[in-house]
């Protein structure tokens, strides 16, 4: 896992500097339009990518997302890939490692019919009906992959998570507008580590962590986020707004009450009220002093829970 620390190449760019016996190789963090210039160039496709999933019945948008995800990490730290070819952490400076990940939240339309690894699909920019009559509805359940064994065995090595999300602005078929969003997530944070320890000791099954935005794990590991950006596509090209900018960004996302249960909530103060739980949340949140990722335990998992049959669809 730690061979990429002696596989960097060279770059006339790179700074070199010796820590801990090893040299340190990295770029310079880019500034905001740098970072727009390359961003730009991929979201410009995305129109036309669009136009081609509704033609084709294909998922083409937006498009290699794993490639852009380690570009973008690499452009906000300065850290450099390491052509592991998953065999070692996506980034790095030669001593400390990041990882990059890129969810989508744009996702094919699917359909009741059928069992749940069967269903019928419909793209998210389509406006059809099944053919068994119901609506496609719209979902936003795709996640973002975490290699828990490797987070706890090169801990040592590990600097950030940096993950990132994009959205679309409203669930329609005729939606273009997207939410670009970008989070850190300290490769040290004692919260984030629980995390990833109890999936690599406690499942037969996995090493992979499905950390699901905006939900409790993920407000649980302390995020900060670094980039916000609003995406507008036109026929010809696109145009990016920025909503928030700061890579030095350390303030911490409050976790919400809205992705605790009731038990949970009762955790952080007994005073509450079963009854008035649900009606009165926005004013318990409010008045709680303090971030609930500080106070509550890691829940309870079925790790090994059975996914079903798969079957090929034709």
């Amino acid at each position: 896992m730690n061979h990429f620390k002696d596989n960097i190449e060279s770059n006339k760019q790179n700074k070199s500097v010796k820590e801990k016996g090893n040299i340190i190789k990295q770029v310079k963090p880019c500034s905001y339009d740098e970072f727009i210039f390359e961003f730009k160039t991929w979201t410009d496709t995305w129109y036309r990518k669009i136009q081609l999933s509704v033609d084709r019945n294909l998922s083409l948008f937006p498009g290699n997302t794993g490639d852009y995800g380690e570009l973008f990490g690499s452009l906000i730290t300065g850290k450099l890939g390491t052509q592991s070819g998953g065999s070692g952490f996506d980034l790095s400076n030669g001593v400390t490692a990041d990882e990059a990940k890129m969810c989508i939240w744009v996702q094919p339309q699917k359909c009741k019919c059928g069992t749940d690894k069967q269903q019928k699909t419909l793209s998210f920019f389509k406006n059809e009906k099944c053919e068994c009559g119901r609506d496609f509805k719209y979902v936003h359940d795709s996640r973002w992959g975490i290699d828990s064994k490797a987070g706890v065995e090169y801990n040592d090595l590990l600097d950030n998570y940096i993950i990132q999300l994009i959205e679309p602005v409203k669930y329609s078929h005729d939606n273009m507008e997207f939410i670009y969003s970008c989070y850190f997530i300290d490769g040290k944070d004692k919260n984030f580590h629980e995390y990833l320890v109890n999936q690599n000791e406690k499942s037969n099954k996995s090493n992979n962590c499905n950390l699901v935005p905006y939900s409790f794990d993920f407000y649980r590991g302390h995020p900060k986020l670094k980039v916000r950006l609003n995406i507008i596509l036109t026929e010809n090209d696109s145009i990016i707004e920025k909503v928030f900018w700061n890579l030095n960004n350390e303030k911490v996302e409050k976790m919400p009450f809205s992705v605790l249960k009731q038990n949970e909530i009762l955790l952080l103060d007994n005073s509450f009220k079963v009854v008035n739980i649900k009606e009165n949340l926005m004013n318990l949140e409010k008045n709680f002093n303090g971030n609930p990722a500080d106070f509550l335990p890691l829940r309870n998992k079925n790790l090994d829970k059975d996914r079903g049959v798969t079957s090929r669809k034709i």
